[in-house]
């Protein structure tokens, strides 16, 4: 579905409430008209002004069995739908059937799957657990949470039913009505759960990203009135599209950005990818940023020092070699005021470069310095390390997907800092968290 009017091509953005069909009001329409099964496809002809701007949409929507009547009544062609009652008010069931003797197999399940639907009251993880076949229930229930800590954090919300009702017959096929999906795990192809998951004739998933697509036209995207887009700063809908493309969802006023807009790189990925390094930087690590300074290498539009100043840190300075990033950084920053003015900078310049280094040194040294995605850009990533570690008086920390890059950190010990290392196996993300160890002197001098 799509369309080219007159008024967008005259006038732009802001008349894009006045025409066109959201994802949400699409789906909703279609639900009116009889479908139960609404997907999206990916756009391939993106040259369309609709696609632009976010109108250009590709659907498939499918309409539940026939209804055929005979001698006993309506029947399903089928077979009878008896959706299975659920314990659970979720509008949005995903299925799996995990080995809970398998940490592994566990960790999978809650990185691909449990992560995105974690937070949402709306959603239910639902997992078949078999008396005969898996471990005690109490045993499971120990394993999920172990798992659930493990990658989401005891923090994070999410609605856990234990499926162990005896199915047998139709009781599978009625399970898979009653849920949306069934989501597959590596024992998922071994007997008997292959052959029980495949009675359920529910639709399967196998990534985050199918499961997003799966479980989207629930979700959706909210449809405004007339009344709420008229509050839209309909000149900052058009900075945030003249800084395309953006690397994270960073939010702005009432705007969310749409990360990776015309790049390979969908929303999904960069969105999961931007929620895998903030468990690792922010849950996992505890660094306390209340009071600190802070030095950004590669700030890209500068989200992650946005967070260390939500959670206390009281001045920035930002560098990277991007000027259209810069301008996404002065532009995020300044709309929401996360720091005054006054107390940040962003300086435009390569971490490849002495003059960079010698301009950095001249503002002073830092607290904590992040160094998030920019070693394996660097020319000579050993001399980054060093570089950086000269300007930190605390905590250097630094996010890296490149291989082989253990060693590296070899480079800060000689130099007093003591490294503790997470490793997000499913992202390819490794992170250090270096911190400085207080001199013999400085320790007597405390004492």
């Amino acid at each position: 579905l799509y369309g080219w009017p007159p008024d967008v091509e005259a006038h732009g953005t802001p008349m894009l409430h006045k025409w066109g069909w959201t994802r949400a009001a699409l789906c909703g329409a279609l639900r009116k008209a009889g479908f139960d099964s609404i997907e999206f496809g990916p756009i391939t002809q993106t040259w369309r002004p609709a696609a632009r701007i976010g109108r250009d949409m590709r659907v498939r929507a499918c309409k539940p069995a026939p209804v055929t009547v005979g001698p006993s009544g309506p029947e399903r062609t089928m077979t009878n739908k008896k959706p299975f009652p659920l314990s659970t008010d979720a509008t949005t069931r995903v299925l799996a059937w995990p080995d809970y003797s398998d940490a592994a197999e566990l960790d999978i399940l809650f990185e691909r799957f449990a992560s995105v639907l974690a937070g949402r009251e709306d959603a239910c993880l639902c997992l078949r657990h078999d008396a005969e076949l898996d471990i005690s229930d109490t045993e499971a229930a120990a394993a999920l949470t172990a798992a659930h800590k493990r990658i989401l954090g005891e923090e994070t919300l999410l609605s856990i039913l234990l499926v162990n009702d005896p199915l047998t017959g139709d009781d599978w096929r009625n399970l898979g009505d009653a849920v949306d999906c069934v989501a597959l795990l590596p024992s998922s192809s071994e007997s008997p759960r292959a052959q029980c998951l495949t009675r359920t004739r529910a639709r399967t998933v196998a990534t985050a990203e199918q499961l997003r697509a799966r479980t989207e036209s629930q979700v959706g995207t909210e449809v405004y009135s007339e009344e709420v887009l008229d509050t839209v700063d309909w000149r900052l809908v058009e900075q945030i599209a003249e800084l395309n493309p953006w690397t994270y969802p960073a939010t702005l006023g009432n705007l969310q950005v749409q990360p990776g807009k015309g790049t390979e790189h969908t929303p999904e990925v960069l969105e999961e990818l931007t929620a895998r390094i903030a468990r690792l930087v922010f849950e996992t690590a505890e660094v306390d940023f209340k009071g600190r300074s802070l030095l950004e290498l590669g700030c890209d539009c500068g989200y992650w020092s946005a967070r260390c100043a939500e959670l206390g840190a009281t001045s920035l300075v930002g560098v990277d070699a991007s000027e259209r990033k810069l301008r996404q950084a002065e532009l995020y920053h300044s709309r929401n005021s996360f720091l005054p003015a006054e107390k940040r900078t962003f300086l435009h310049g390569s971490t490849d470069d002495a003059a960079t280094w010698e301009r950095l040194e001249r503002l002073g040294s830092y607290d904590t310095t992040l160094c998030i995605g920019l070693l394996e850009h660097a020319r000579d990533p050993n001399e980054l390390l060093r570089r950086a570690a000269e300007l930190t008086r605390e905590t250097l920390i630094v996010v890296t997907g490149l291989a082989g890059a253990d060693p590296l950190i070899e480079t800060l010990v000689p130099m007093g800092y003591e490294a503790t290392v997470e490793v997000d196996v499913g992202a390819g993300l490794t992170v250090w968290i270096a911190r400085r160890m207080k001199s013999t002197a400085t320790l007597q001098a405390s004492v």
